[in-house]
């Protein structure tokens, strides 16, 4: 893997070109401004200089109607802006999220964290190496070890799971499918470089994945991710208020897909999956989840029913900050028989982590 990255890397390097980030620049800057509002703003312009000199109310109302005209015609701008945002929102929902960030004054960085030490007095971290540390020990803290050994299946003859066959086209077809505007990861391997060189890259990432699927392990490369501290809501000096966002590898990201896709059609192909599971299966989203079960719940009051319900506040916590460091899979399951995509699947667990502070 370490050539392949580097072979790419120096490609990019040599062709692709580099452009100054506009966002640094103010807005006022950035205004789409045609000729005939820039008349209107140095006319504006002229005429409270003319007035400041002489002090004629008669300047003052014409300044007055050219400031107004400025006005309308930057708010028609705004509009007209606001509405092609709009209209973009699914087709370019980066561009819809960048002007919401611009358009809000609340920072959505990392502030000053405050935390105990180990005599019980508050320490504030305000440098960013501090602020990364502390973020690093909270999520590494908050990880479980336990081994869920997953649900029981009965005991009906299913057919084993084939070994993942990998083909040019295969490789080629989940490459296509890249979201060009995600972010790359560690390796700085954009999916837009993946995407534009699809057809070059293809064959020799099938023989990799071949390879790292035949030995059951990762390159090095892909088992390291960067975390982005996203800041949620509530106290920005709580470590907690910061949702944890993992960026791999790419590459690792496309192979981790054909065997998701194999894995999947094997279970929903001998019913390993209950009719109750919903979240990550085609057709059975958590929307229709609550669907059926508001059917239950009307269906249990038409007949007199009695329905009991338990309210937790503090669920959420466990639902964001409990994850397994160990492999989900039961590695004895005959229903998940190739032992190298175990093999595989388990390496995934393994990986190294840093936290990253902009």
């Amino acid at each position: 893997m370490g050539y392949i990255e580097e072979y790419i890397a120096r490609r990019m390097e040599r062709y692709i070109p580099k452009t100054k980030n506009m966002t640094t620049l103010k807005c006022s800057t950035l205004q789409p401004f045609n000729s005939d509002i820039k008349q209107l703003i140095d006319k504006k312009h002229r005429a409270w200089t003319h007035f400041m000199e002489t002090r004629k109310p008669s300047i003052m109302q014409e300044y007055n109607r050219l400031h107004n005209q400025v006005r309308s015609e930057a708010r028609k701008i705004r509009k007209l802006k606001q509405e092609s945002v709009a209209n973009q929102v699914k087709s370019n929902p980066k561009h819809f999220w960048k002007y919401i960030k611009s358009r809000t004054s609340t920072s959505m960085s990392v502030g000053e964290l405050k935390t105990m030490d180990a005599t019980g007095r508050e320490v504030r971290c305000i440098e960013d190496a501090d602020k990364a540390n502390l973020l690093a020990d909270f999520y590494f803290s908050i990880y479980t070890e336990k081994i869920d050994e997953g649900p029981s299946v009965s005991n009906k003859i299913y057919n084993e799971c084939e070994d993942i066959t990998l083909t040019t086209q295969l490789v080629a077809t989940k490459l296509s499918q890249l979201n060009t505007s995600k972010s790359p990861g560690p390796d700085l391997i954009h999916p837009r470089v993946l995407y534009e060189v699809r057809d070059a890259i293809a064959y020799p990432l099938k023989l990799l994945f071949e390879r790292s699927l035949e030995i059951g392990q990762l390159p090095a490369d892909w088992k390291y991710s960067t975390i982005t501290a996203i800041y949620k809501k509530g106290p920005k000096s709580d470590v907690g208020n910061y949702r944890p966002v993992s960026l791999t590898s790419v590459i690792c990201k496309v192979l981790e897909s054909i065997i998701r896709d194999r894995s999947m059609t094997h279970l929903l192909k001998n019913e390993l999956l209950s009719s109750k599971q919903h979240g990550f299966i085609k057709g059975r989203s958590t929307a229709l989840q609550l669907l059926n079960m508001l059917d239950n719940w009307t269906e249990a009051l038409e007949i007199g029913g009695q329905i009991d319900t338990i309210y937790s506040k503090n669920d959420h916590w466990c639902t964001n900050r409990h994850m397994s460091t160990q492999s989900p899979l039961n590695t004895q399951s005959p229903h998940l028989r190739p032992p190298n995509t175990l093999s595989h699947i388990e390496c995934t667990y393994q990986v190294k982590t840093s936290v990253c502070i902009d």
